[in-house]
């Protein structure tokens, strides 16, 4: 198992890294958690990339839908469902914290109207 999470790393397969780290901590650690900078520590000694490395990405996504005010997907809605809890954990001002829950309330009363628009498309066909 070991020998298969440095080949990963070294391989730079940072989406199975990823679910390693998942699967072992449920859940990889925040920057404000206690296990963070041991497992950044871990990570970059083992394959020159840290958690930070891993987080780049998550943090773009988040930049860019805070940018367009809105959700697409649902992927992008339990994203900022997480990102919330974050923010309420590391004390973020509440001004952020209501804009991606007003974003979240349109994703889903935007989805409740598609779910009702299909439901009776389908009672209009039988």
């Amino acid at each position: 198992m070991r020998y298969r999470l440095l080949e990963d790393c070294k391989k730079a397969r940072m989406v199975n890294v990823k679910r390693w780290f998942s699967s072992l901590n449920e859940g990889l650690p925040e920057p404000g958690d206690p296990g963070y900078p041991i497992l950044d520590a871990r990570l970059l000694a083992a394959c020159g990339k840290g958690l930070d490395d891993l987080y780049k990405k998550r943090w773009e996504r988040i930049a860019k839908i805070k940018e367009r005010g809105k959700l697409r997907s649902d992927s992008e809605f339990y994203l900022i469902n997480e990102h919330i809890d974050y923010l309420i954990n590391m004390g973020a001002p509440d001004e952020e914290t209501e804009l991606f829950d007003s974003m979240l309330f349109d994703y889903e009363e935007r989805a409740r109207k598609r779910r009702e628009k299909r439901e009776k498309q389908k009672k209009d066909k039988s």
